[in-house]
């Protein structure tokens, strides 16, 4: 792979970059965070669906 998968040679790109003018209602700060958490490329590192289902993002739908 050239080190595509462990990241060589590639510098972390930051979510806010592909946020735009049609999306940034939707780019929330626990929407990107979760988002970053959920794609990570190394299994370890990713967070697992459990987690994802507690991460802050869903909070509201538990207030209700």
């Amino acid at each position: 792979d050239g080190g595509l998968l462990d990241g060589r040679g590639f510098g972390k790109k930051s979510w806010k970059g592909f946020v735009d003018e049609d999306n940034k209602h939707l780019a929330k700060a626990d929407a990107l965070d979760l988002l970053d958490k959920m794609l990570r490329i190394d299994h370890n590192e990713r967070i697992t669906a459990k987690e994802a289902l507690n991460h802050e993002y869903f909070q509201h739908l538990k207030k209700t």
